[in-house]
């Protein structure tokens, strides 16, 4: 059986999204078992910091596994998949060890919105951001309507939820998205790299600053998740997901 998340173990330790075939996408099982893996990370003392990226030549993460949320038909799995998506993200921000998203190829929707719960994000040239839930009749439920507004501004953040574009990895350095580009055969190097200067210059200051921001981070969960799950259980919503799904099959089989 594969596993969805590859832990390593470290004074560095690393999370690697690994279902390549589905572009690492977020599904009920590898959410559970990325919180398997933080929970390690949180009970490690020896870990210091830790670095999550995906395996793969095409994919950070292209988001939640639409053919998975498609199979959520009511209100309470719409509900718990949130509920189960918000605790894995918000205890990345609550563990007071430094998170690096090592991000290339698609990051886009849920993987997005892991990678914004990290603490820092580098990413290589071929990356490709966006959040477009919009596109498909649904809403954001990771952190993208709460969190994209601190760290791009809140303008910036609307433009991108509202329209649900794409953009590259330059336009994501020059909203600060991301806060380093490199060459993909360096991405993982770069991330140990910065991994290891935080531990060496700044730790203690990096922890505190980790405090201060998740303190300060104030959001309406209630109402995300109620929107959430009604535009995902509803007609559009359905609609939507479905369409995109006979898209990309139809243009596998073209290939």
């Amino acid at each position: 059986m594969n596993q969805n998340i590859i832990y390593k173990e470290g004074t560095i330790s690393e999370i690697t999204l690994n279902r390549p075939n589905k572009l690492n996408s977020l599904d009920r099982d590898t959410i559970n078992e990325l919180k398997q893996a933080l929970n390690k990370i949180s009970e490690n003392q020896n870990c210091k910091c830790a670095i999550i990226k995906g395996v793969g030549t095409r994919a950070f993460s292209a988001g939640a596994d639409l053919e998975y949320l498609y199979s959520l038909e009511n209100k309470k799995d719409a509900g718990e998949f949130y509920d189960l998506i918000y605790s894995a993200f918000h205890q990345i921000e609550l563990i007071e060890k430094p998170f690096i998203a090592a991000i290339h190829g698609y990051c886009l929707g849920g993987g997005n919105e892991l990678a914004i719960a990290c603490d820092i994000r580098i990413a290589s040239y071929d990356s490709v951001f966006g959040q477009p839930e919009t596109t498909l009749g649904i809403v954001p439920g990771g952190g993208a309507q709460h969190k994209l507004p601190i760290i791009v501004g809140r303008e910036k953040a609307e433009e991108l939820i509202s329209t649900g574009k794409t953009f590259s990895a330059e336009e994501a350095l020059k909203i600060g998205l991301v806060s380093l580009l490199v060459g993909n055969q360096d991405l993982d190097s770069e991330a140990t790299r910065l991994a290891s200067e935080i531990m060496e210059n700044g730790y203690t200051a990096a922890i505190e600053r980790k405090r201060s921001i998740t303190r300060s981070i104030v959001f309406d969960y209630e109402k995300e998740k109620k929107e959430f799950v009604e535009h995902l259980i509803s007609e559009k919503g359905k609609n939507g997901i479905n369409a995109f799904l006979r898209h990309r099959k139809q243009e596998n089989r073209e290939k």
